[in-house]
């Protein structure tokens, strides 16, 4: 079973290390972008690498970081996915973690669908 995973046709699909370098350099994996206030930014993207430790349930292809320039206990913090869908259900988890600490920072997110941007 392939480690690598591509985006083709709207499917997540097995890929050789060849077929998944040229999606990564040719298509937009950006799943959801939030910045709330100005040192804190979620970013959920497909990464198409199965993170899984031990080969069992689904491949980890989604991911979503935080990075939280002077927050140490949420810089960093890393969550992966196995659907889309999870994915962006995970995101707004994470947003709620940042809101623990910043409850009252101004919010913007970008919505990626296939490359066209959706403002929210």
């Amino acid at each position: 079973m392939s480690d690598k995973y591509i985006i083709k046709d709207g499917k997540v699909v097995p890929a050789t290390l060849l077929q998944w370098g040229k999606f990564l350099q040719n298509n937009e994996r950006r799943v959801i972008f939030t910045m709330i206030g100005r040192r804190v930014h979620v970013s959920t993207i497909f990464i198409g690498l199965d993170h899984r430790w031990n080969n069992r349930g689904a491949p980890l292809i989604y991911e979503t970081m935080i990075f939280a320039e002077g927050l140490k206990d949420l810089d960093a913090e890393t969550f992966r996915y196995s659907t889309r869908a999870q994915a962006i259900r995970g995101h707004k988890i994470a947003i709620e973690r940042v809101r623990e600490f910043l409850p009252k920072a101004k919010e913007t997110t970008v919505q990626f669908e296939t490359g066209v941007l959706l403002e929210t």
